[in-house]
Formats: structure tokens, C-alpha cells, sequence
């Protein structure tokens, strides 16, 4: 909503500055986006008085004027408008000065006559559409003056953001009753108080009718008829206030019903009253796959459930929205029929979007119009048609109306105020501040007492609304942050929190950088990752998706975190350490619940092992480092997991580069390499590798950590051995068996080299172990150590298909 601060001042006196006026009113809950000077671009344009015009030399249709524009010498300027005359006032563009479209002027010859600018029409200034000639301006302006001071220009704007409860603010009057309350002072209603005819009497009741079939619909609609009108141009102050408000002026007809609208906030139209069939309007529900064309020359198709005026043969106007082009008025319009009604909000609001059509009209009735001001606003327009027209309003008005509306009256508890805000008021105070925006407090003294609620406050329909209001005026700012009074208990941290946090920790530590995704996916993004169609379909469903992107709740994190990797691929980020901890949605097989959900740590590792440096260039990670990270980071929480091979795998990772995480027997996660097929419909193009594990298990297995323990005091002992396997045999199957022994003596076991190739045979695989022995008691003898070794090497054979070099 633009709010002209030089037409505010009609309705209401204040002395802030804009600046200031913005922040009040921001503050009181109407949030000012912009101060606008919306002129300032003509503020090199003057105006200038044509003292003497002479014929062009070269050319029939130019003229040669002289124009006075307050300096020593008249400028000579060449001009082909056709109503200029000697004594005219108009507007002077002088060289240098630049014009909306970018024009820039500078001094030219035209046909050969030396021209020091020119003389500009509305359309050239971009004030109005009419480039008939220059624009002629009063003759008491003295030549040089700047054309904003002339016109009355000079006005700042302010862009308000209204909320959509705000529907008594989407108008002059609304927006002054505000500033009045801010500035203490009263507001100047327009008056409107000549016409005192009584409804459905009078002369019109033999000219014209009204027959409303759908009142659910439309509970009142108004008409006055307005004859012998003289279709022309607008008073300038009207076209002015216009344009300050963002809206072109067509003729004086429609300017009025757009000037009352922006105005009182209620919508209107006019009729060309002799295109009427029958002189009768009759509001009805329109026919199924019926066709209508609006005014801007585009064809409708309307159903059953949008409302329709209509004269006693066709449709004339989508009630609310917009009237049609077989009704408007036109340049050969003697007689107008002025409607003002009162529309049911959501069939406006339906009927709008249906028919893709959004107006000025539509955007108020959808919100809610002011129910007691349908009356005022046709008087207060019949009146201004009749000063800038020569009209005659005829005797009597029509109104359908065969209900009251109900008023609305609202039970107020002060001292519940106060609680519900935080603040100590007394009733007197309260009520002053209801009473500042319109409402009528029954009691000024009672702590509990009626309100009635102004009709033009739709939104305002319960004590918490009331609150509102008060806490407005008050000031927001005014009102000191407190927290609700309660009796707690000791409480203790909730260890999922505690764990999440260290859980953080672990991973920041191992190089994983943290991810926050949506807890929604798509069926586009399933597919690309090979989950099967069930999954889709048996799915958590979001009933209004923001996108088709964002239709499921997700079963799974790692097609976010690879959607993650593949958005940081394309802007040339190929390195990637990424983790995430969030929910899961498992569809609810007995159909009880939505969903089950389950808490999943999902890290993902892609491109170089490590920051490669000037002398040495980084390999690429591998599925090996994936599991190397899975052990460091369980390590942290002194859990000793298992990996083998899986049972089933999941349907994005590569077959044999898959193991299964187990904890005590138990399935806990696992770690993966992402299938080829799925790194191609990311365009990922390089491989990926994931681990992931249940934040349950980390909570239900973790061990306290030590933070310090007892230094070896004796020497350790190192003895390789190196053994020949086919190269199915799991390598970590023999670490395994290694750990697994009940040898005091055996500290650690770990591999140090693989090697295949001749003279090995191509099935087999030479794999290296080193094992540390160690007493906590004495120095250890190669006595001791060979025996041990011996026994390890013998059970060794035992237990596996290997043999010696």
C-alpha cells in the first residue's frame, strides 16, 4: 500500500517527519519497507510561458516557439504539438535534463532551426497516457518555477507491507486513524452527508433495480445513478494522488471510483447505465465452463461457484474482481450506474484465483471490506462524479441488504491482559489505548467489561486480539522481556543432547565438515539412487508440497548428502568430508502412526585422502579410509565394532564394497562404496564412500573414557609374519583372529603390506602382519616371544587357507 503523505494530510494533521512517521508506524505493526519520492526524476523539468509562436520555414506541421522560462532571454524551442498557443504555461525540458526512457536532451536543430529544448506533453513526463499536445498548466505559474513545485510534487511516499489481517489499513482513512492515534489527535472524515435519500425510494426505483438471487454471496449491494456526465480528464489534485499511489488516471469517471477505493478502502465500479440490458443488475452464481471477457480484453471461463453481475440479459462484471468490456464506460458514456456492495471474502478470494486475476478490488474484498462504510463510500463518489462531471445524481439509492450485520462484542478482562503480556495497565488505560483505534469500551473502570468491535476491524474477533491492540499502542519496545514463573525441578542434561554434541566432536575431528538438510526428498531423487519403487510409494506423503522435490519424508540420509556433494562438484569443490545427524521416517507397517522414526549418523568421504602439498600430490581416498574413519570415530567412544560381510546391502552401494558394522553381534550401521550407476545420475563422476551407524547404538554401547593411563614400563618385541591367501579370503578376518586371541603377551596386530603379482599366482594375495609383544612385569625373553609366536603361527594354519613363502 503507497500512502501519499501530502493527501494523508487531508484527513489527519501531524508534524512528524517521514522518517519518523515510518518508524512509528512500523512500530504500532505496520512494517514501512520504503520512503518514496516517486517524482523526483522531473525534478530538472521547470515550466516556462510560450510568449510569441512563429510558423517553421521547412516544414508545415512545426512551430517556432518562444518561450519565457524566468531567465534574461527567451529560449527559442521548435514544437509540433498541435494545441499550442501564445500565453500557454507548460512544462520545459532545457538541455541536459533527462527524461523517463533515458532520453537526454541537448541542443539540436531541427529542420534546420536551432532548437534550446522542449516543451513536454504528460505522457513524455510519465504522468499520465495522454500525448494529445503539451500539457497546459495554470497561467498564475510563474515562468522558471520547478515543475514539481508546480504540480504539487513534491510528496514523499511510504511503502507499507500489510499483513492480511490488516484489511481497515488498505485505505487514506485507515492509515490516518493510526497516525491519529500515534499523534494524539483526531481524524478529518471526507463528508459525504449531502445525500439523505432513504433506500429502494425515490426516482431511481422507477428507473433502475437490483436483484441479488445468491446472498450467501452478496448480503448488500448498493447502486446510485449519476446522468448527464461529461466524460473527460480528471481534476489534476485527483490525477496527482493517483499517481502518487501507483495508479494511472483514465478518465474522471473511473479515476473517482479508484480515488474513493484507495480512499475509504471499499471497492467500486461504474456502469455505462445504457449498456444495461433491461436497467437491471441481478447478482448470481455464474454457469459451469460458461465464457466472459473482462475489461483487459481477456476471455474467462467461470463455473458455478464464482458470482456474477449481470444486467437482465448477460453477465457485466465478475463481482469483486473486475467489471466486464461490454459495460465500461467509455468516451460516449452520458449515464453511470455506481455499485458499492459487500462480497462474501473466500468467494471473492476463490473466484480470483481460479480465474488467475488479481486487482485492487479483489485484494480488498478477499481481506474483508468494511461493511458499514458500503453506503458512505457510493455517497462520498456520487458526490465527486457530480463536482468533476456536471452530473446529476438521481433521487433515492438501491440496496438489497434484508439483514443487519452482526456487530461484533468482545469480553475483556484487563487483568488477563496484563498476564497475557507481561505488562501492569489499569482499566482506564487499556481503554484509552482501544479507544485511540476506534473501539467502544462499555466500562473505562471495570477490570472485566464489553467491547465493541468498529466494523471496518474485521480481523479483531476475541480478547487475545484485543491484547494486541493494547500491546500495539503501548509500544512493543515498551514491554520488558520476562519468562513465565514456574516451580522446576533439578534437572539433568537429556543424553541424546550430550551425545549429538560429542557425536559432533568426533567428526569434526576425523576432517567431516557438518550438512543440514530437509527432512523431505522427492520420488526424482529416489530413483537416482536406485531405491525401488515401494519405497516411494510406501513413504511418508506430505499432503501440500512445497515441490515435487519435497513431497516425502525421507527414509534415508544419503541421497541428501550425495545431492550435497554433487551441488559442490559443480562449483569445482572435488575434496568432500561431509556428516549429518538427523531423522528418518520409516513407514509405520501397522499403519498406527505416520511413521517410526529412527536418529541415523550418515558421514560421507569423496576425492583426495588428504591437502596434497608442493612436494607430494594426495591419492585419492578409498574404501579403506571410509572404514579407517568408521574405527577412529568408534574408537572415540571406546566401542570395538566388527566389520563383515553383509547379509543383504543397500541398494546404492557397490556390489563387494560393502561391509556391515556389528556391536555385540548386533547390526549397527555400515560402510559402503556408492554404486557407478548412481554417481552417474548425480554427475558426481568420481567415487563416494559412506558410513553410517544409529545414534541408539553409539548411546546404548559407549564406554566411559579413560583420560590417562599407565606407561609401559618395559621394552615391546615386533614379529612379522607374512602369509599367502587367495585373494577372497577377508584380510580383516585375520586381524580379527589375531585380536581375538587369549595371549597376554600379544599387545597389537596390524597389517603392513599387500602385495599381488609374480611370482604370486593371480588368485592369491600376499599380505603382511606385524605383531607387538609386551610384559607389564619384565623384559621379555626371545624364549618367551618365539613361543608365543609359534603357537599363533600353528592355530593360524588351523584356521585359515593360507601357506608360507
Amino acid at each position: 500500500m503507497k500512502i501519499s503523505l501530502n493527501w494523508l494530510k487531508k484527513y489527519v494533521d501531524f508534524k512528524s517527519s517521514p522518517e519518523e512517521l515510518a518508524e512509528s508506524l512500523t512500530m504500532a505493526g505496520l512494517e514501512v519497507e520504503s520512503i518514496e519520492y516517486p517524482f523526483e526524476y522531473l525534478k530538472d523539468v521547470i515550466t516556462g510561458t510560450i510568449e510569441k509562436i512563429t510558423p517553421h520555414p521547412d516544414a508545415d506541421k512545426l512551430r517556432i516557439c518562444m518561450v519565457n522560462t524566468g531567465g534574461d532571454e527567451s529560449l527559442q524551442i521548435v514544437c509540433g504539438a498541435p494545441n499550442v498557443y501564445e500565453g500557454m504555461t507548460g512544462p520545459v525540458a532545457l538541455p541536459g535534463t533527462e527524461l523517463p526512457g533515458g532520453l537526454k536532451l541537448k541542443k539540436s536543430k531541427i529542420r534546420g532551426m536551432a532548437s534550446f529544448g522542449m516543451l513536454c506533453s504528460a505522457k513524455e513526463l510519465d504522468l499520465t497516457d495522454d500525448s494529445s499536445g503539451i500539457m497546459d498548466l495554470d497561467k498564475e505559474i510563474k515562468p522558471g518555477t520547478p515543475l514539481l513545485e508546480a504540480l504539487g510534487l513534491t510528496d514523499a511516499v511510504l511503502e507499507v507491507d500489510l499483513t492480511p489481517n490488516r484489511a481497515d489499513c488498505l485505505s487514506m482513512i485507515g492509515v490516518a486513524r493510526e497516525i491519529a492515534a500515534i499523534e494524539k489527535t483526531n481524524v478529518k472524515f471526507p463528508e459525504a452527508s449531502k445525500y439523505t435519500d432513504e433506500k429502494n425510494k425515490g426516482k431511481i426505483t422507477d428507473i433502475a433495480a437490483v436483484e441479488v438471487k445468491d446472498t450467501d454471496l452478496c448480503p448488500k449491494y448498493c447502486a446510485r445513478l449519476i446522468e448527464n456526465v461529461n466524460i473527460k480528464p480528471s481534476p489534476w489534485y485527483i490525477q496527482q494522488r493517483l499517481l502518487s499511489a501507483g495508479l494511472r488516471p483514465l478518465n474522471n469517471i473511473v479515476d473517482i471510483t479508484n480515488y474513493v477505493m484507495l480512499e475509504t478502502g471499499q471497492p467500486l465500479h461504474a456502469f455505462d447505465f445504457k449498456e444495461l440490458g433491461g436497467s437491471k443488475i441481478v447478482v448470481q452464481r455464474a454457469d459451469d465452463n460458461e465464457k466472459f471477457t473482462t475489461l483487459d480484453g481477456k476471455q474467462r471461463t467461470l463455473d458455478s461457484e464464482m458470482l456474477m453481475i449481470c444486467d437482465a440479459k448477460r453477465k457485466v462484471a465478475v463481482a469483486g474482481v473486475m467489471g466486464g468490456e461490454n459495460s465500461e464506460v467509455t468516451e460516449n458514456t452520458s449515464s453511470v450506474l455506481l455499485e458499492s456492495a459487500y462480497f462474501y471474502p473466500p468467494s471473492v478470494r476463490r473466484t480470483a484465483k481460479k480465474i488467475g486475476l488479481s486487482t485492487d478490488a479483489s485484494h480488498r474484498f478477499e481481506r474483508g471490506v468494511d461493511t458499514g462504510s458500503v453506503e458512505y463510500a457510493m455517497n462520498r463518489a456520487a458526490e465527486l462524479i457530480e463536482e468533476v462531471s456536471e452530473g446529476k445524481t438521481i433521487e433515492g439509492y438501491l440496496d438489497s441488504q434484508t439483514k443487519e450485520f452482526k456487530k461484533t462484542v468482545i469480553s475483556f478482562d484487563s487483568d488477563a491482559c496484563n498476564k497475557r503480556l507481561g505488562i501492569e495497565l489499569s482499566p482506564e488505560e487499556t481503554a484509552s489505548y482501544l479507544e485511540s483505534v476506534g473501539f467502544k469500551v462499555a466500562d473505562k473502570t471495570a477490570k472485566k467489561t464489553e467491547v465493541k468491535v468498529p466494523s471496518y476491524r474485521v480481523d479483531v474477533e476475541r480478547p487475545e486480539d484485543l491484547s494486541e491492540e493494547i500491546a500495539r499502542k503501548y509500544g512493543y519496545n515498551n514491554i520488558k522481556t520476562t519468562f513465565p514463573g514456574s516451580v522446576a525441578a533439578e534437572a539433568e542434561n537429556v543424553p541424546q543432547f550430550d551425545l549429538r554434541s560429542e557425536i559432533k566432536d568426533a567428526l569434526q575431528s576425523l576432517g567431516f565438515n557438518e550438512v543440514i538438510n530437509y527432512s523431505f526428498t522427492g520420488p526424482s531423487l529416489l530413483e537416482k539412487t536406485l531405491f525401488d519403487s515401494s519405497v516411494k510409494e510406501n513413504s511418508v506423503k506430505i499432503l501440500n508440497p512445497l515441490s515435487e522435490d519435497q513431497s516425502l519424508m525421507r527414509t534415508d540420509l544419503v541421497p541428501e548428502i550425495l545431492r550435497n556433494i554433487a551441488d559442490n562438484i559443480a562449483k569445482q569443490t572435488f575434496s568432500l568430508k561431509l556428516f549429518e545427524i538427523g531423522q528418518v521416517f520409516l513407514p509405520d507397517p501397522d499403519k498406527i502412526n505416520l511413521s517410526s522414526q529412527k536418529e541415523i549418523i550418515c558421514s560421507a568421504w569423496t576425492g583426495s585422502r588428504r591437502k596434497s602439498s608442493w612436494d607430494e600430490k594426495s591419492p585419492d581416498a578409498d574404501f579403506f579410509d571410509i572404514k579407517g574413519a568408521a574405527e577412529a570415530f568408534f574408537e572415540e567412544f571406546n566401542i570395538m565394532p566388527e566389520f563383515v560381510r553383509p547379509e543383504t546391502t543397500v541398494c546404492y552401494s557397490r556390489p563387494g564394497a560393502t561391509a556391515d558394522i556389528l556391536i555385540n553381534n548386533k547390526k549397527a550401521g555400515f560402510i559402503c562404496e556408492i554404486h557407478h550407476t548412481v554417481i552417474k545420475n548425480l554427475d558426481i563422476n568420481q567415487p563416494v564412500y559412506i558410513f553410517q551407524t544409529y545414534l541408539e547404538d553409539i548411546l546404548k554401547n559407549k564406554q566411559r573414557s579413560f583420560l590417562s593411563g599407565e606407561l609401559p614400563k618395559f621394552p615391546a618385541v615386533s614379529r612379522d609374519i607374512t602369509v599367502i591367501t587367495p585373494t577372497e579370503t577377508a584380510t580383516g578376518d585375520i586381524l580379527d583372529f589375531f585380536k581375538s586371541q587369549d595371549e597376554i603377551l600379544l599387545e597389537s596386530a596390524e597389517l603392513f603390506d599387500v602385495y599381488q603379482g609374480e611370482p604370486i599366482s593371480e588368485n592369491e594375495k600376499s599380505l603382511s602382519f606385524r605383531l607387538t609383544y609386551r610384559s607389564n612385569t619384565d623384559t621379555l625373553k626371545d624364549k618367551q616371544i618365539n613361543k608365543v609366536h609359534e603357537k599363533l603361527t600353528s592355530k593360524l594354519l588351523k584356521n585359515f587357507n593360507i601357506r608360507f613363502p
